[in-house]
Parts: structure tokens; C-alpha cells; sequence
């Protein structure tokens, strides 16, 4: 008997409550409480991304301006003497990263020059070629280097790890080639020559 009574008490408390869940949820306005969840999740979502991406990215690594298929053309007395093309540019404060890069120009002996690289770095006037540079002199002369730094104004070349050149008579191979224009003076390590026999 007691257990009945206990029993029907429990069950009258629970029945009370369900009664005053139904009753409060009979006057929500649910249209002003999605609106209040939907106020509420767009907060934190921002605050979560903002902390995400924060950490992620650094502003410097954000470009100015960024053009892809990049084509340059320079005229000299009604002829192309130089053309500068590029798959992508990136330009940022203090750098241009260049992709794909390839240049040829006839220089003053009217001999055509080429030049190719796959990244291309460029910090006002040194032009680092991260991922190995080529480089071809019309017909007879082409050099490789695995990586390397071309000043423009002094005109050297600083290269970085092994390197190659190809003559009409001979190849020379290395590592950490320096060549100075003004000069024409080479300098490197570890270098072998094979004089070619006709």
C-alpha cells in the first residue's frame, strides 16, 4: 500500500512538471528564439574563424596583386627584342614571386638570349631562382644551376649547389658557381671539364 502511495506520488510529480514544460513552451515565440540561436551561432562561428585563420595565415603572406598568364613584350625599332612570360606573379610588399618564369631577349651582339626558371624570387634588384635556374646563350653556350641569385645592378650571379655548362668544345660541371659580367671572371668548386674531340 505504501508503495502505491509513494508510487502515485512520483508519478503526480512527474506528470506536474511535464505539465509545466508544456505550458512554457506553449508561450515561447519560437520565431524570436530561432532568431536569438541564429544571432548567438553567427558570433561564435566569426569569433572560431577568426582565432583559426589568425593562426593560419600571417598578413605578409597575402599578395597585393596577383596576375596569372603574364605576358611582356619589349619593341625596339618596330621589333620584339625582349619577351617576359610568367604562369603566375605574386606581388607582395617587399617581394614578387614569379611561376613558370621564361625570358629571351636578342642582346647588343644580336645574339638571343634565354632564361627560365620555376620559381623566381625578386627583392629589388636580386632575383633568386629557388628551384634552379636555365639559362641558354644562342647557339653554343647553356648553363644550369641548381639554385641561385642574380644581382641585376652589379651584374653577378651567386649559384647554389651543382651546375653545368655546355660549350660547342666542352662541359664543365661543379658546385657553388659565382660569375661576374663585368668581369666575365667564373669562379666555383669541385670543377671538372670534358674537352669535346671531333
Amino acid at each position: 500500500m505504501i508503495d502505491k502511495i509513494y508510487k502515485s506520488k512520483k508519478y503526480t510529480y512527474l506528470l506536474k512538471t511535464l505539465l509545466k514544460i508544456k505550458l512554457f513552451f506553449s508561450k515561447v515565440d519560437y520565431v524570436l528564439v530561432f532568431f536569438v540561436f541564429l544571432l548567438v551561432f553567427s558570433f561564435m562561428y566569426s569569433y572560431i574563424t577568426r582565432q583559426n585563420t589568425s593562426s593560419i595565415y600571417n598578413q605578409n603572406d597575402i599578395p597585393n596583386l596577383e596576375i596569372k598568364g603574364l605576358v611582356l613584350s619589349r619593341f625596339d625599332s618596330n621589333i620584339i627584342n625582349m619577351t617576359i612570360k610568367s604562369d603566375s606573379v605574386a606581388q607582395y610588399n617587399d617581394k614578387e614571386i614569379f611561376r613558370n618564369f621564361s625570358a629571351n631577349r636578342i642582346n647588343s651582339d644580336n645574339i638571343l638570349e634565354y632564361l627560365k626558371g620555376k620559381e623566381v624570387l625578386r627583392m629589388g634588384d636580386i632575383y633568386d631562382f629557388v628551384d634552379g635556374v636555365h639559362y641558354i646563350k644562342s647557339p653554343e653556350i647553356k648553363f644550369f644551376s641548381q639554385k641561385g641569385e642574380y644581382n641585376s645592378k652589379i651584374e653577378t650571379f651567386v649559384g647554389k649547389g651543382y651546375f653545368l655548362i655546355e660549350d660547342t668544345n666542352m662541359t664543365t660541371t661543379g658546385k657553388d658557381i659565382f660569375y661576374d659580367s663585368n668581369t666575365d671572371m667564373i669562379t666555383a668548386k669541385d670543377i671538372t671539364t670534358t674537352i669535346l674531340r671531333f
